[in-house]
């Protein structure tokens, strides 16, 4: 056995309050002693690791029209010693805000994805983030910076040095954000990194305080930050709600009377603390503007001026006119058709409760993969697939132009790459 898989061990067989408790030091989960020697000695350098845990807050984030497309992820960081001292001292202030102010927020948008804006119309996306600073960062980046929030050595411990903080995920709905981690785009799969000892969830920790008793179904984070006085304003942004989730997961750990007699409510406390981490935090990497249109980092597509921007996609489809308005990589006609493509190919599948779904369901193949890190090689275009697909929007062109009221030009979909053979 080695300390940190006894670590594991350990934390598997706690609840997630439990967790929860220890990574913001109102409790301590401690090792049991053992009778074999090998197994004791693992024990006792774990039982030292456990004050050093360091607690993840992740969500991921997709296209509102297609959620194989990851567009963001957004990471609050919170170190147990950090934390403890506020906890031991009982001092949390109001509704926790000492707590709170123990977590660094990373979030970031991923430049490939940058052009796939939300739908959400009670959103405002990224435009809306309440929580830190974003940057703009390719996937391959981000699996750089990644790994360096995953893995954090202990340098100030004699006896340690040679270990890793122990890492606790959380999430709300956590299976999803630990799916698509390691999913086709950005390729980071956190138990590879090896520091990862417990994933959490603030939907089981709700259950485990008693505060959600519904046998089949799981609170949604709205509902929740609702339950517990304050408002989840511009969803769905990543940052926003990992904010939102530490804010919860703060509020069901704290003790009830640390709540009692607070001179601003949780709504004021939250909206203090938005403020509180945009002014304090600078994002780590990327740049702060990225343009979806010509790929510079000096401005934001608002901004745009450039000129002499050609996209290949656009003239393939007879939108020459449009082609001079981005570069290929963000050609939103091709993000049209792999959504409408996607869409096609999930009416076609069998029914969830069919056996062979999960089977089937992973072979839908995107053709905006290319970016992406671990995704398997895409088929190229075939000639009559080209000449197809001219046809279509030739043809959509014409019905335009014919039509009396507005009409919007239907993307193309290709059979082949959309319906099970």
């Amino acid at each position: 056995p080695t300390p940190v898989s006894e670590l594991r061990s350990r934390f598997c067989h706690a609840t997630d309050l439990e967790v929860l408790e220890h990574c913001m030091g109102i409790n301590r989960i401690r090792m049991g002693s053992h009778q074999n020697p090998a197994v004791k000695d693992a024990r006792d350098i774990a039982d030292q690791l456990a004050p050093h845990t360091i607690l993840l807050c992740v969500d991921t984030e997709h296209y509102t029209l297609n959620s194989d497309e990851m567009t963001e992820v957004g990471i609050a960081v919170m170190k147990r010693q950090h934390a403890a001292p506020i906890s031991e001292a009982d001092n949390y202030g109001d509704h926790g805000e000492n707590l709170m102010k123990q977590a660094n927020f990373c979030f970031y948008r991923f430049r490939e994805k940058a052009h796939l804006p939300t739908t959400n119309a009670a959103s405002l996306g990224p435009a809306g983030n309440r929580f830190g600073e974003a940057r703009f960062v390719t996937f391959a980046d981000a699996r750089n910076h990644l790994r360096q929030i995953f893995v954090q050595p202990i340098t100030n411990v004699r006896g340690l040095q040679r270990y890793n903080h122990p890492i606790v995920i959380m999430g709300h709905a956590v299976g999803h954000d630990r799916e698509h981690l390691n999913g086709k785009d950005l390729g980071f799969h956190p138990d590879a990194v090896g520091t990862v000892v417990r994933y959490i969830d603030t939907q089981q920790v709700v259950r485990d305080t008693k505060r959600w008793k519904h046998p089949d179904n799981d609170i949604g984070l709205p509902k929740l930050v609702a339950a517990l006085g304050f408002e989840h304003t511009d969803a769905h942004s990543a940052a926003n709600d990992i904010g939102r989730t530490l804010m919860c997961a703060v509020l069901l750990a704290i003790p009830l009377n640390a709540r009692r007699g607070c001179k601003r409510t949780a709504d004021q406390v939250s909206n203090d603390f938005e403020h509180w981490s945009r002014n304090t935090f600078v994002g780590i990497g990327g740049t702060r503007e990225y343009c979806c249109k010509c790929g510079s980092d000096h401005h934001m597509d608002s901004k745009c001026s450039a000129t002499g921007m050609r996209c290949n996609n656009c003239i393939n489809r007879g939108f020459d006119q449009q082609a001079t308005t981005h570069i290929s990589m963000h050609c939103p006609w091709v993000c049209d058709e792999v959504a409408a493509e996607r869409l096609a190919w999930f009416a076609d599948q069998p029914s969830h409760d069919e056996e062979k779904y999960k089977l089937t369901k992973a072979r839908f193949s995107s053709r905006l993969q290319r970016f992406s890190h671990n995704a398997p090689r895409i088929p190229p275009e075939a000639p009559d697939e080209i000449a197809a697909r001219r046809v279509w929007y030739d043809n959509e062109r014409n019905v335009q132009r014919r039509s009396r009221i507005e009409y919007k030009i239907k993307p193309f979909v290709w059979w082949k790459r959309s319906y099970q053979s």
